[in-house]
Formats: structure tokens, C-alpha cells, sequence
């Protein structure tokens, strides 16, 4: 309850607690992962959901939550490996189009976003349009 109310500090304490009885409880350890992604500290969601990762690699929100911590840490490559993981049919396929492209773009391989963006695009996800006529012809 704490986490969805983005009350971090009573989350990390129940967190806390909660490992400390059951050190193995891995729907624990996503939640303190994930809350670590909602509070833009992406170095310890990288942590936390790589060792998770670990355990359970065809998990697909762990997948997907690594693949973003990689993103929102600038670690294109990383980001790009995991999201190409996702398979349809998933609801936020279009969004992972779209954020592999923003990747290839800081890797300067325009022909990669542009590949991606258009896969967006198609899927109708509104923040491809214009990236698509900007860096697309």
C-alpha cells in the first residue's frame, strides 16, 4: 500500500521488516525495486532487478522494469538488449518501439530508430509522430 501511495519512507521500513523475515521473498524485493525506479534511483533499480533477473529471466515485467532502469540510466545498449526480450503480444509494445528508438538515436544509428519509430508509429503510440518526421525521412 505505501509503494502505490508513493509513501517510500514507510515502504522502505515495511520493506525492511518484511526481509527481514523472509529474506527470499522476491515480490518484496520487486516492490523495492520498483520503488526505486519511482523515485528516479535507477542505480539501485538496476541492482535490485538484475538479481531478480537472475533468478527468473523470462519474467517479462522484470524484463521490462530492467530494461527501463537501463533506459533512464543512459545505458542504451543494455536497455535495447532487454526490450528486444519483450515479445507480443504486450500492451506496452508500442512504448518499447518507441524507447528503442530514443536508444539507437543516443548511439547515433539513425536507421535503427527510424526502424523502431515506424513500428511505433504503426501501433499508433502518439510520441512517435513527430520523432518520426524529425529524424525519419
Amino acid at each position: 500500500l505505501y509503494f502505490w501511495i508513493k509513501d517510500y519512507k514507510n515502504c522502505y521500513k515495511m520493506i525492511d521488516v518484511t526481509t527481514a523475515l523472509n529474506k527470499d521473498n522476491s515480490s518484496v524485493q520487486t516492490i523495492l525495486a520498483l520503488s526505486y525506479l519511482a523515485k528516479n534511483q535507477y542505480e539501485n533499480a538496476v541492482n535490485d532487478l538484475e538479481l531478480l533477473y537472475t533468478k527468473d529471466p523470462t519474467n517479462s515485467v522484470l524484463i521490462y522494469n530492467l530494461g527501463l532502469s537501463y533506459y533512464y540510466s543512459l545505458n542504451p545498449n543494455k536497455s535495447i538488449e532487454l526490450f528486444l526480450k519483450l515479445k507480443e503480444p504486450i500492451e506496452l509494445l508500442p512504448e518499447v518501439y518507441y524507447k528503442i528508438a530514443k536508444n539507437f538515436l543516443l548511439l547515433n544509428n539513425y536507421e535503427s530508430a527510424c526502424f523502431f519509430y515506424n513500428k511505433s508509429k504503426k501501433m499508433n503510440y502518439f510520441k512517435s509522430f513527430d520523432n518520426y518526421s524529425t529524424y525519419c525521412k
